[in-house]
């Protein structure tokens, strides 16, 4: 529910609102990790988007408009800065509970067991929706049909491209490549028109890592050699 200033005022004199670690910008963070703005007249909440590995991220103007893992900024506000090696963790292992209650400093290791447990379950929800695809279609068109076969590959690449998110050291441009290629994969088998040139898009990419590349590779190969079982004309 949406605070008044006075409300807001109050709850930063007494520091249940803390204003957050960010070079500048009015934002202030509730110990439930809600993030308000009270850069103009009329206070508003500021909301964060979750990403592919589970994680949320909140764009602020500070003063120009940068992105900002909400967990860390949560933490760095009402804990303390982490120490070398230390990154957001989750008590519960919930990635949506950024109450301050459940954010702490923890290591890599305990991190990757939080996101693979995410992984899980998104793999676990994507196995429910190619249970339910059928194998083929009850109607002529001109476009190509996502079939059952043609959904469990490119599931199987993108599950292989969220732990690659996880294990591999990549660089700022590769994640943010990886992480697109993600997203556009969650497009495409969320329709049941296939287009094979957005999937073509996805392969034209090039990485620095070389497992990376690889294994773009290799899913290239796997779906050009198929695409006549995947389609139905």
């Amino acid at each position: 529910m949406a605070l008044t200033s006075s409300e807001i005022i109050n709850k930063i004199e007494t520091k249940e609102f803390l204003m957050l670690d960010v070079p500048q910008g009015r934002y202030y963070a509730s110990k439930k990790g809600i993030i308000y703005s009270l850069n103009k007249i009329h206070p508003r909440i500021v909301l964060p988007t979750q990403q592919s590995t589970g994680e949320f991220y909140i764009a602020l103007y500070v003063p120009i408009l940068s992105v900002f893992n909400l967990a860390e900024l949560l933490l760095k506000t009402f804990v303390s800065h982490p120490e070398k090696g230390q990154v957001p963790c989750y008590q519960n292992n919930d990635l949506s509970d950024l109450s301050i209650a459940n954010l702490y400093w923890g290591d890599q290791t305990q991190r990757n067991y939080c996101l693979s447990l995410q992984s899980l379950q998104k793999s676990k929800e994507l196995a429910h929706i190619v249970s339910n695809v059928p194998n083929q279609k009850d109607y002529q068109t001109l476009n190509y049909y996502c079939n059952k076969s043609f959904l469990i590959d490119l599931f199987g690449f993108m599950l292989h491209l969220s732990r690659s998110l996880i294990a591999e050291d990549l660089c700022t441009e590769d994640k943010a490549v990886v992480v697109r290629a993600i997203n556009d994969i969650g497009e495409i088998i969320s329709m049941a028109v296939l287009k094979f040139d957005r999937i073509e898009r996805i392969f034209s990419s090039v990485f620095e890592n070389e497992k990376v590349s690889a294994l773009f590779a290799e899913y290239k190969l796997v779906l050009i050699k198929n695409r006549k079982a995947y389609c139905s004309l």
